[in-house]
């Protein structure tokens, strides 16, 4: 399938398939997508020959979003130590397994023989190192075991070529916190419990989020969130705020995405740090035809 149109794929119709156009497609199996999807670029219409091995040792993930993946050979689920390779010799990828799933250990390797990902375990906890294929140390993340839900608890660490924080970020009780930074080390993003805000480069404020969650009493977990969004020029001057609602959301911090919200209760636009108008109860797609996108990203 093109990557632009990861919702469409083609099938095969006697050993030949038929794609509507060039470009850059990704290689899917019957059971789903491989371990690591190969990229084919398509630049003509003649006929591609694409030859594809199975590895030796397979991922499959199973329907349930919280259930770790499973680890088999020759269709049988992997028991003990277990060892995969590239075509030309080199290690790809070697681990402890039990019944299919992973033990205590399980390392992969890039083609030039560098280490990408150490996943170690243990009773509790998992632990994740990833690299580049120059051997960077590009991310660290400790979460709990047996699962990759995003509401269980994790930290996350990611950092850039030479070292320097890139991304923190947390979640603890479903609250998730996050600091970003630019390549300069000033702060990109902020975000608590309670609110975010987004920096430009220049140190500058350029969005704002807070938020007040009310419960709905038909829900104990559930609360209906009026958020605060103001955003400025890399002056400092306010350009534009926005009040809207989110409703019933069962998790601590709302729903940013202004074009994801319930009600849009009010918009008000600035010049030279002035109010110039003021729209009030629009839907999201107004507000989408008018200020475009509504993301908090």
């Amino acid at each position: 399938m093109p990557l632009s149109r990861l919702d469409t794929g083609y099938a095969p119709k006697k050993g030949t398939v038929y794609l509507p156009a060039t470009g850059k497609y990704v290689i899917w199996v019957t059971t789903g997508p491989l371990l690591d999807s190969p990229f084919i670029e398509i630049r003509d219409t003649s006929l591609f020959i694409f030859r594809y091995k199975e590895p030796k040792i397979q991922q499959y993930i199973s329907g349930a979003l919280d259930s770790p993946p499973i680890y088999v050979r020759c269709d049988s689920a992997i028991n003990g130590y277990a060892e995969d390779f590239y075509p030309d010799g080199k290690i790809k990828m070697r681990g402890n397994f039990r019944e299919g799933y992973q033990k205590d250990s399980l390392v992969t390797f890039y083609p030039n023989g560098k280490m990408k990902r150490r996943n170690t375990s243990s009773s509790k906890s998992t632990n994740v190192e990833e690299y580049d294929t120059a051997g960077n140390l590009i991310k660290l993340r400790r979460g709990q075991r047996g699962s990759f839900m995003t509401y269980l608890e994790y930290r996350s660490t990611e950092f850039y070529p030479n070292g320097k924080v890139r991304l923190k970020e947390s979640s603890l009780k479903r609250v998730i916190t996050i600091e970003e930074f630019y390549h300069n080390g000033h702060l990109k993003l902020k975000q608590t419990k309670k609110g975010r805000t987004e920096y430009y480069e220049n140190g500058a404020k350029q969005v704002i989020f807070t938020w007040q969650g009310k419960k709905t009493g038909h829900d104990r977990r559930e609360k209906d969130f009026t958020i605060y969004k103001s955003e400025y020029n890399s002056q400092g001057q306010i350009i534009r705020s926005v009040i809207f609602e989110v409703w019933n959301d069962s998790l601590p911090q709302p729903e940013l995405d202004i074009l994801k919200s319930d009600k849009i209760k009010s918009v008000k636009e600035y010049k030279d740090g002035k109010e110039t108008s003021v729209t009030e109860d629009i839907y999201p797609k107004e507000y989408l035809e008018k200020y475009g996108s509504g993301s908090g990203n």
